[in-house]
């Protein structure tokens, strides 16, 4: 009795509680229907958003690699449109590796302009852009530790250019302090640069005066007759000997 009694007694809570849900549901419906429905966009929209910028991806790094070597159309640019076009990939490229690739080699391509030049004004400002975009690699993407150094390591060489020597300093020990890349040839490629350019800097000593001893000299020989004939005997007979009488 008491167990059928306590059955009843549940489940009336159950019909109470079904009850309150159904009374949620028919108030609150419309607002769960568009609630589900703006979740359902938003998943719509990061599936589209997500194909999207996997297409975009596959045409950067196509056009990209078309550019660094040279394939198809790209290979008819000349060098100022292919500058364009690889600055173009290296502002709007998402891609965190392949950005920094396109920082690097469009920094590469100033540096080079900076090195014909027309003249030291036109060769400081390619050299300045080169190293804007090779700073660029180390501000935005300092995670590519391997593209850092590789920035470190032009801007090192611009600054050679145009005889910052401490500057070019400063650049190299940034790299070669990368110790995660200490084994990395590179590094010693790095090292071994910073080494000749610290021998080009130290003046070479030069003698001011002449040395205080000189090797000593043989002696002039005598003295010879004016025809250059050899020296005659000190006497000379004063005729020739007569014959002897028979």
């Amino acid at each position: 009795m008491k167990s059928q009694r306590r059955h009843e007694l549940q489940k009336n809570v159950l019909n109470v509680e079904l009850a309150k849900i159904m009374e949620f549901l028919k108030a609150k419906g419309n607002y769960l229907s568009w609630g589900l429905l703006i979740v359902a966009v938003i998943v719509l929209a990061g599936v589209l958003w997500h194909r999207h910028s996997s297409s975009q991806g596959a045409e950067y790094q196509l056009e990209y690699d078309r550019l660094v070597m040279g394939q198809g159309l790209e290979a008819e640019l000349k060098p100022d449109e292919r500058l364009d076009r690889l600055q173009r990939l290296a502002a709007n490229d998402s891609d965190p590796v392949r950005a920094a690739m396109e920082n690097y080699n469009v920094g590469n391509e100033y540096a080079q302009k900076m090195l014909v030049g027309a003249n030291d004004a036109e060769r400081k400002s390619f050299a300045d852009q080169a190293i804007a975009y090779y700073r660029s690699i180390i501000e935005k993407y300092p995670k590519q530790r391997l593209m850092v150094a590789k920035a470190h390591l032009g801007m090192a060489k611009v600054d050679e250019s145009i005889k910052d020597f401490d500057g070019a300093g400063r650049e190299y020990d940034a790299m070669i302090g990368m110790m995660d890349l200490a084994n990395y040839p590179l590094m010693q490629f790095a090292r071994d640069a910073k080494t000749a350019m610290d021998q080009l800097k130290t003046p070479v000593v030069m003698a001011s005066t002449a040395p205080s001893t000189q090797p000593a000299t043989s002696s002039a020989p005598a003295s010879r007759p004016a025809g250059g004939a050899e020296s005659m005997p000190a006497s000379v007979p004063a005729s020739a000997p007569g014959k002897a009488k028979d």
